[in-house]
């Protein structure tokens, strides 16, 4: 019986991230899980992933989160490869819970690493209306 409860405990708690681009980012790129009525032209597919593991539970060995990869694998990607934004954005990461985090933080599983993974997928566009950088003002908000 107590492990029934402790399994419904661990699967019972959910795990999420936010994150928000900066203003700075936002207004230089166009950042979204949808299409976009501007004018554009494909710079071809991007995919970015990123693989890590945490030790006793909290201790992060390799960054492997959305954060990381929105913060700084994206907006380098964006920028190197000249492109306007990305759309049609799909993201995935493995979390764990708090109380799987605990669990794996005490003898004898603080010896097994919790593996994190982290992945986003996105067409990269260049805007062929002629104005590239100021999308800002017309943030699409469909």
């Amino acid at each position: 019986m107590r492990y029934i409860f402790l399994a419904a405990l661990v699967t019972a708690c959910t795990a999420r991230s936010a994150y928000v681009q900066s203003p700075k980012v936002q207004q230089r790129y166009l950042i979204t899980m949808g299409d976009t009525s501007r004018p554009y032209e494909s710079l071809g597919y991007l995919q970015l992933t990123r693989k890590g593991v945490d030790l006793f539970g909290f201790i992060s060995i390799v960054d492997a989160d959305i954060k990381k990869l929105f913060g700084d694998e994206l907006i380098g990607e964006l920028e190197a490869r000249g492109a306007d934004g990305i759309i049609n954005v799909q993201f995935k990461e493995r979390q764990w819970t708090t109380v799987e985090r605990i669990l794996f933080a005490l003898p004898p599983m603080f010896l097994v690493p919790l593996p994190t993974h982290a992945e986003l997928t996105g067409e990269l566009i260049r805007f062929t209306d002629g104005n590239h950088t100021a999308h800002a003002a017309t943030l699409e908000q469909r």
